[in-house]
């Protein structure tokens, strides 16, 4: 009996905190908080090969048929200390790796300018985030990237999406096209709510 009320003890305080959960891609037989999960909306963020070209980041369409082009800026500009509040967020990255965890609008450090829209983007607020240790495959207009996810580096806000883009690291190399004026993928971002 004590056996039982350790483990769910356990569970109870694991259930509390912000973790990633992997679903098996069958529905029938996986937890029921897996079935359902929409489909992912990942894409890269490019790092320009001109440190002096004023462009942070530059993001490339994950829509099929769509060139290997940058269509979204992320520029610089003078830093603005925002702290806004940590809210619960959960980012999908795949159809089966979920996160969950606080996330808040740190430093304004960028302007955002494109195809997604205008706003801007922040060094995030992190809190209860776990590296989930997983590989996954982000497709745009450059091809399949197999990345390994890392922390939260700064999210984005505009008029008609919010997202958030983690550090990555290309696991099969850098063997892909790359957009005009940029030299390597850089960063994983997903939409979130």
């Amino acid at each position: 009996m004590q056996v039982l009320a350790a483990w769910l003890l356990v569970l109870g305080a694991l259930s509390g905190v912000a973790h990633a959960q992997v679903c098996n891609p069958v529905c029938a037989s996986q937890p029921a908080f897996c079935c359902g999960i929409p489909q992912a909306d990942t894409f890269m963020a490019y790092e320009s090969d001109s440190r002096t070209s004023g462009i942070f980041r530059g993001i490339v369409p994950n829509t099929a048929g769509a060139a290997c082009a940058v269509t979204t800026d992320i520029d610089p500009i003078a830093p603005t200390a925002i702290n806004g509040p940590l809210n619960p967020v959960t980012v999908h990255l795949s159809a089966t790796v979920m996160l969950d965890f606080n996330l808040g609008e740190g430093v304004q450090r960028w302007s955002i300018a494109g195809a997604l829209g205008s706003g801007f983007c922040f060094t995030p607020e992190v809190s209860g985030f776990h590296n989930p240790h997983v590989e996954i495959d982000v497709t745009d207009g450059c091809g399949v990237h197999r990345e390994s996810i890392g922390s939260p580096k700064f999210l984005c806000v505009t008029p008609t999406s919010q997202f958030v883009c983690f550090a990555s690291t290309n696991v099969d190399g850098n063997t892909l096209p790359l957009p005009p004026g940029f030299d390597r993928p850089e960063d994983v971002c997903a939409v979130f709510s």
